[in-house]
């Protein structure tokens, strides 16, 4: 591994200093007049150049968001190596180099910030839509601790949507149609009421029939959002944000039936469970304000927001018995009892959560010989969660049993407060050197109740942790760049285990050369990660009481992320991304928890060989895209473009428990494959509308993603769709 890591850090040197001698190399060459375009970030919580950010950054364009049909997060990461969208029920989980969240969605803090417009949120159904009328999206990689506002060891999604603008009046709008009865349609309106202040008003709807054979995995949301921008001076600009988004339809229900490969079904996107299983009725609301001041000490940042997530739908349960033909406890068959699954009932599900969340921070001026930034951040997150069922009779092997209804709440609240800053000192015009530092207490704070229990003893965890980044930037050429990082992050654990902490060693180079038309990024990186914890939704039942796997270890990852663009010709473009991976789990313990904290020692293993890598981090990830315009008479142009993506094979589950009648080790991989989305663009001489037509995944590949409520319900990715998008502006 060590000499791997080695080699990887050669690359990025020699790309480093052989990109820095090119410009002077090719400087007598001739090139038509095109180059690529200088894209602002703001990373780093100011306006830069994306070349002069030390930090490994993607970005996504909104009108390629629009033009492509990616109305939600996990469509949008599909072309970015190294990024990964699990979905979990109605919510998701997202990867980058592997780091994921193993806690049950909203009961813990993500890995992976995602934030709107600067704005943190937990609720992991964020990104499922709101995809619209935005300017870009930012994909940082790495810890980020020292410069935002909620502690994200694994990296920050942040998606920056489009503000209002006194300049001028503007409208824009789409339909797209396509298969499944697509149907989706978003529309803006920019409306300057003074010199000084202008109003916003962004709405979208889109609705599809289920991708899966029972009906779920449907869409029906309807999104708006308001913005109120007020500029007094030009020291001195606020911009208010109201979003609102309500879905309905049956919902992402409980996935597929599981298959080992593809091949040995007709039709991977099948469940054979009933539909009316499930329902869906959720409903986000969300305001924040943007209030920037430029002071003659430094800009400041006001950012306050309040968000509330309410949700009634149903899920489902199994209906098992026993050896003895009784009635046993809920959970997948094949365990230690023995249980037989003989049917489902439905279980109404009511929940909510509440967000608030205030960050200030001050930051350097920009005409300031060096950089640095303070911050203070407070962040509370109420969740609360309730489950009934009734009485169900049905009859087994002739007998008639009774299964008694239940019922269940639970409440959690999850109180931060972070200090945080960062400073980058010029040594000399070329040599910067970076320190930050941050320092978090998150407490956990939880109490509910259950027929089948009773009342739990409140419980409360706090934890404090300080982090800290060391890093320096080195300008070999106007074109190029080294820079070198080791930070720290930490994750809070759910249920008060210990916390997870990670060291990062980063290398880095980004440069442009060929006369500004290629463009060569690379970082290598090692994560030291201690007390990891292991995602496993093994269980075990004795009697009437469900102890729950829980596994933690130490993990080590090194890889490197190596992305390139290229303008071939005025009309040729290329983009190309890859990763590499080694994922590798030391050792793990494995204990069966049950609700209550109590043990099952003689279920207790520890294990320092034989594991496999994480869940769903392949070794090597490649994505691509080529497009090539063709200019026609009138004005007008047709861009065409591919993109295919590439995975190595990975796992689903550690340690999963078998599934009678399959293969394990088959069940739980996703093998290697190739799968591409393809585009046809025309856009008229004015600029004014295009059309664009589209296929998502060609191959139709069912990509295995994750196993729901243990390994009896697969998740997948979706199957191949089509449809074009109508755009007009004005």
């Amino acid at each position: 591994m060590k000499k791997n890591f080695t080699a990887f850090i050669m690359i990025v040197l020699g790309i480093a200093f052989f990109s820095g001698e090119i410009p002077y190399v090719l400087a007598q060459s001739t090139f038509e007049e095109f180059t690529l375009e200088e894209i602002t970030v703001t990373a780093q919580k100011r306006e830069e150049n994306l070349q002069k950010v030390a930090v490994t950054v993607e970005t996504i364009s909104g009108d390629e968001l629009t033009e492509m049909g990616l109305t939600n997060l996990s469509d949008a990461l599909a072309g970015i190596s190294g990024a990964l969208v699990q979905k979990i029920g109605h919510e998701m989980n997202v990867t980058i180099r592997g780091m994921v969240n193993n806690n049950p969605p909203g009961s813990s803090v993500n890995m992976v910030g995602v934030a709107i417009d600067g704005s943190y949120s937990n609720n992991f159904g964020m990104g499922q839509s709101g995809f619209y009328d935005m300017q870009r999206i930012e994909v940082l990689s790495g810890p980020q601790s020292t410069l935002y506002s909620r502690n994200s060891s694994g990296g920050v999604v942040n998606m920056v949507s489009n503000n209002p603008s006194a300049e001028g009046f503007e409208g824009s709008g789409s339909v797209e149609m396509g298969n499944y009865h697509l149907l989706n349609t978003q529309g803006m309106i920019n409306v300057p009421l003074s010199d000084k202040v202008a109003f916003r008003a962004a709405f979208n709807a889109q609705s599809h029939e289920g991708y899966v054979s029972n009906g779920t995995q449907d869409d029906d949301t309807k999104s708006a959002r308001l913005k109120l921008g007020y500029a007094p001076t030009d020291k001195l600009s606020m911009v208010l944000t109201y979003e609102y988004s309500k879905s309905g339809g049956i919902g992402s229900g409980a996935g597929v039936d599981p298959f080992e490969s593809e091949d040995d079904v007709d039709n991977p996107w099948t469940s054979s469970l009933d539909k009316d299983l499930f329902s869906n009725d959720r409903m986000n609301q969300r305001a924040y304000l943007n209030l920037n001041w430029s002071t003659p000490i430094g800009d400041v940042t006001f950012l306050p927001s309040y968000a509330k997530f309410v949700e009634s739908n149903n899920t489902h349960s199994e209906l098992q018995v026993g050896p003895d033909g009784l009635p046993a406890a809920g959970g997948p068959p094949g365990m230690a009892t023995n249980n037989i699954t003989i049917g489902y009932r439905t279980e109404p599900r009511d929940g909510s959560q509440k967000e608030t969340a205030i960050e200030l921070r001050m930051a350097s001026p920009s005409d300031f010989f060096m950089k640095w930034l303070v911050g203070l951040y407070y962040y509370n997150q109420n969740w609360h969660d309730g489950r009934s069922s009734e009485d169900t009779f049905i009859e087994y092997e002739g007998n008639p049993i009774k299964f008694s209804g239940s019922q269940s709440w639970s409440l959690r609240k999850n109180p931060s407060k972070a200090v945080f800053g960062n400073i980058t000192y010029p040594v000399t015009d070329a040599f910067r050197v970076t320190a930050g530092g941050r320092y978090t207490t998150d407490k956990e704070k939880g109490t509910g109740w259950s027929s089948d229990r009773g009342t739990n003893a409140p419980s409360e965890y706090e934890t404090s942790h300080g982090d800290y980044k060391l890093g320096a930037e080195y300008d070999l050429g106007s074109n190029a760049m080294l820079w070198v990082d080791y930070s720290t992050g930490y994750k809070q654990n759910f249920g008060g285990s210990p916390a997870q902490t990670l060291k990062a060693y980063q290398l880095g180079e980004k440069s442009r050369f060929l006369d500004q038309k290629l463009q060569l990024n690379a970082t290598a990186f090692y994560y030291d990660y201690q007390n990891f914890q292991i995602q496993m939704s093994d269980r075990i039942i004795v009697g009437a009481t469900e102890y729950m796997a829980d596994a933690r270890g130490e993990a080590a990852f090194f890889g490197l992320d190596l992305s390139a663009n290229y303008i071939i010709t005025s009309r040729d473009r290329l983009n190309l991304s890859i990763s590499y991976l080694d994922s590798t789990i030391s050792n793990a313990t494995i204990q069966y928890k049950s609700f209550s904290g109590d043990i099952l020692p003689e279920y207790t293993t520890t294990m320092d060989s034989g594991l496999p890598e994480l869940n769903n981090a392949p070794k090597y990830s490649i994505t691509a895209s080529y497009q090539h315009r063709f200019d026609l008479s009138g004005g007008g142009s047709l861009l065409a473009r591919i993109d295919p993506r590439y995975k190595a094979k990975s796992i689903l589950q550690f340690q999963p428990s078998g599934l009678e009648g399959f293969d394990t080790e088959k069940l739980n991989t996703e093998p290697a494959h190739l799968m591409a989305d393809v585009s046809l663009n025309y856009s008229n001489a004015s600029g004014n509308w295009s059309l664009n037509s589209y296929v998502k995944n060609v191959t139709n590949h069912a990509e295995k993603t994750g196993f729901y409520m243990g390994i009896n319900y697969m998740q997948i990715g979706n199957p191949r769709t089509y449809g074009a998008v109508l755009s007009v502006k004005f």
